[in-house]
């Protein structure tokens, strides 16, 4: 995190500021229930006019204060929020713009642009509403049960009982709530994910006839993030009834102290109209405290993902010794390569092989992979396209005759190569016919692992894994299907993002026991393990599914 809050170096006045001000306007309203007190105690009962107007201008001249504190601390908390994600948001465009084709299509174009917009402006609005709230909503709850206790100290000893229950539940509730919005954001990349594919290669889908494919696609990933969201939202709205039948009830014990209190002469009626307002302060502010937790803990995850991209270290870098100006001979060049060989992180063969050429300015050269030969002495090809002057180039090209390039611009996007396997599963499950050996005469579970058809399907897994640096074996435990990836170390920063996308997956996996009972001589207890670890053996994830 110590690279991102350098961004904050040229705001730390308005950082400071901002909380000081909100603490200025919390003093000020501690004193409104006092006023109020002394309005009831003495202007009402004495029937002072006079009185009354001289506590009411002090009212309003504590409402003006307030409000000229609060809007000039909300100025110095939007400028120090506004400017450092704007200060932020550059040095990651900045960043992305250094990775290679690698870096980019293992981290998937719809996870930086999601990292860019979404991830920084709720990162923006954490640190707005930290600034504001971190010190003024603990200072309002202390300071109103300091105030409680120098009216009434009887009547204030339900404040010391109020305030724990309430924190209990407000902070219950954020406890709860927390890890799910960070599934419901996982969720929500998955569907921006599938929108980005969509949108790019829409004439790919058209092509081949696949748009209700798509559709069902997005639909199902677009309902599994409205359930996530609704079940958020449905524990989150408990508690505003909880916590305001918890202050129903204080206020109510309040009332029957304080009547007390005022037959045997301990306190006016004025004291418990004080007493009221400082347990709804209280209220108000505990929920403000939790808001601000769970809105900076959204936050910290979402500057965590930036943070993973700015930690991303560029696979290729300019050498230094190149730089500089070029030789008077060289100066029309605009690129030279020179006996250059190029593999993608993760493939199978070099894209690139001992490729030589120089590119002058204004000209472009296509370089075609060779074309598969028998012959011995089977050559690659180049093709040259010039569109000002001459150039001689000499062009290499992979082993298996692909195109140079090509590599890093096929890698499928990690969450889609993730439901695409479970998904194969199920369709090879529901597709094909195998025959076991058991008196059912449906397959053991792993004579179906064992299958040709599973044995392709975990090939075509593979592959569409190259360059993200990861493995999978699938394997049979008993009646416990097991998928089991490795994640090279080199990708480790991918961890992360690869335990959201699995997290994500509960239903896919939960379908796949479910077919399993269905199709195979499992007794009905049919199981999936998901095993996800490090090539050094650190467990990343690691959950079971039944049906």
């Amino acid at each position: 995190m110590n690279k991102m809050l350098t961004h904050l170096n040229g705001y730390k006045r308005e950082a400071v500021l901002a909380p000081l001000f909100k603490m200025l306007e919390a003093t000020f309203d501690l004193f409104v229930p006092l006023v109020m007190a002394d309005i009831v105690n003495v202007g009402i009962a004495a029937h002072d006019f006079h009185y009354i107007l001289v506590r009411c201008g002090i009212l309003l001249l504590l409402a003006v204060v307030g409000l000229a504190c609060s809007l000039t601390a909300q100025y110095f908390s939007a400028k120090a929020a506004v400017g450092y994600s704007t200060s932020l948001r550059h040095a990651l465009f900045e960043h992305i713009q250094r990775l290679g084709f690698t870096e980019m299509d293992t981290m998937g174009t719809s996870t930086l642009i999601t990292r860019m917009t979404s991830d920084i402006n709720q990162v923006q609005s954490g640190l707005n509403l930290f600034l504001r709230l971190f010190l003024r909503s603990p200072f309002v709850v202390v300071g109103a049960m300091i105030m409680a206790f120098t009216v009434n100290v009887r009547a204030a000893w339900i404040f010391v009982v109020a305030i724990p229950l309430l924190s209990v539940v407000v902070f219950g509730v954020m406890v709860i709530t927390n890890p799910l919005y960070k599934t419901a954001q996982a969720r929500l990349d998955r569907v921006l994910g599938l929108t980005r594919e969509n949108l790019t290669g829409v004439r790919v889908v058209r092509a081949f006839d696949k748009e209700q494919s798509e559709i069902d696609r997005f639909e199902s990933a677009n309902d599994l993030l409205t359930r996530m969201q609704l079940h958020v939202g449905h524990i989150s709205s408990l508690m505003s009834p909880l916590t305001y039948v918890i202050i129903n009830l204080a206020i109510v014990a309040l009332l029957y102290v304080g009547s007390i209190e005022i037959n045997v002469g301990g306190m006016a009626s004025g004291d418990v109209i004080a007493l009221v307002n400082y347990m709804n302060q209280i209220l108000v502010e505990l929920v403000k405290l939790a808001n601000l937790i769970v809105q900076v803990s959204k936050a910290l995850a979402c500057a965590g993902r930036v943070q993973a991209v700015l930690d991303t270290e560029p696979g290729m870098e300019f050498p230094a010794a190149l730089k500089g100006e070029a030789p008077a001979d060289k100066a029309g060049d605009a690129v030279r390569f020179d006996h250059v060989s190029l593999t993608y992180a993760g493939a199978g063969a070099p894209s690139l092989t001992d490729i030589s050429f120089t590119a002058k300015r204004g000209q472009t050269i296509g370089v075609i992979g060779g074309k598969k030969d028998s012959s011995a002495d089977a050559k690659p090809n180049t093709s040259t396209s010039q569109t000002q002057g001459d150039s001689n180039s000499n062009g290499g090209s992979s082993s298996n005759g692909n195109s140079a390039g090509s590599g890093s611009n096929d890698l499928n996007n990690l969450d889609d190569a993730l439901q695409n396997g479970a998904d194969d599963t199920n369709n090879d499950l529901n597709n094909d016919s195998f025959n076991g050996s058991s008196s059912s005469g449906k397959p053991s579970l792993e004579e179906f692992v064992n299958s040709s058809e599973i044995q392709s399907q975990l090939d075509s897994m593979t592959s569409s894994y190259q360059g993200m640096g990861i493995s999978i074996k699938a394997y049979a435990e008993g009646n416990t299907l097991v998928y089991d990836y490795t994640l090279s170390d080199t990708y480790s920063s991918m961890g992360d993002m690869m335990t959201s996308s699995l997290d994500g997956m509960d239903s896919t996996f939960k379908s796949v026991a479910q077919t399993l009972n269905e199709t195979c001589d499992t007794g009905g207890n049919a199981k999936v393990r998901v095993y996800l670890h490090t090539e050094s053996g650190k467990t990343l994830f690691d959950k079971s599914y039944t049906e």
